[in-house]
């Protein structure tokens, strides 16, 4: 018969077909992993792995740590202990993520490594350097300018503080094999972050240390003096970050320019009754 299937014919067949059922199963396994490792990088960053020389999150042991240069920026909302007495819980977190949901992509798309988040406050890593970080500190301030153009906010808008400090910084893991996670150990860190104790005191949106800014740098800043950083010895050169559509601002700037710039002088050499005069 013409139509029949020989034998070999049927094992040729019963082959294939178990040929296609594995790559099925493989191709969705491969699938789920790619599923999960792609959910997992929402907890921590594939680029945060990456720049600890590894493929992917399983990799990851106690204790892999490698020293890169970053740019450190830590952001934080003034007032939202202050401002979540009067909310429910759920209406807290429905805030933050309102207002994480604006400046996450401001972020992102300057290069950054959102290490975490701190309630708050964030903290992300720019290895690209300080230019990319002061840019994303600057259109942060953009993103949160246009969120407090709703109508709930006007009111009472939300103030996001930006601090930044840069050079080299420990990446690394922390823990014990049960239950470990990433960090990030240096002075930058620590001067970034206590940064924004100046920025509440001196009530300004962005500032950065001198290390920040390279000679060709046009992002519009003026110093603010030689501050002390609470638990260093030294003081550290700090600069006041604007936008350069902040009109208010530079008319500010123009007004009182050299009366700021004596004030700072008289500051830095410890002449405060000058300072404030």
């Amino acid at each position: 018969d013409a139509m029949s299937i020989s034998e070999w014919d049927r094992q040729l067949i019963a082959l294939f077909c178990s040929s296609a059922a594995m790559a099925l199963c493989n191709h969705r396994l491969f699938e789920e992993r790619e599923e999960l490792l792609t959910a997992f990088a929402r907890f921590v960053p594939q680029e945060f792995i990456e720049l600890l020389g590894k493929p992917d999150v399983r990799e990851l042991q106690v204790g892999d740590q490698r020293v890169h240069d970053v740019a450190v920026c830590f952001l934080d909302v003034q007032g939202f202990t202050a401002r979540s007495e009067a909310l429910g819980p759920s209406q807290i977190f429905a805030l933050l993520n309102r207002i994480y949901g604006v400046i996450g992509p401001a972020l992102t798309k300057r290069g950054a490594v959102i290490d975490k988040y701190m309630g708050d406050g964030v903290m992300v890593l720019f290895p690209t350097g300080a230019e990319a970080a002061l840019a994303a500190a600057i259109d942060v301030q953009t993103a949160i300018s246009e969120l407090n153009k709703d109508f709930d906010l006007k009111r009472d808008p939300v103030v996001m503080r930006c601090t930044v400090d840069v050079g080299p910084v420990i990446l690394g893991t922390v823990g014990h094999p049960n239950r470990f996670d990433t960090t990030v150990i240096s002075d930058v860190t620590n001067v970034a972050a206590r940064l924004q104790e100046w920025a509440r005191t001196l009530d300004v949106h962005i500032l950065a240390t001198e290390t920040c800014f390279p000679k060709n740098n046009h992002v519009k800043s003026r110093q603010v003096g030689h501050l002390q950083i609470r638990g260093r010895r030294d003081t550290v050169v700090v600069r006041e970050v604007f936008r350069a559509d902040d009109m208010r601002q530079e008319q500010l700037e123009s007004e009182c320019f050299q009366s700021f710039r004596s004030a700072v002088a008289h500051r830095t050499h410890g002449r405060w009754l000058a300072a404030i005069a």
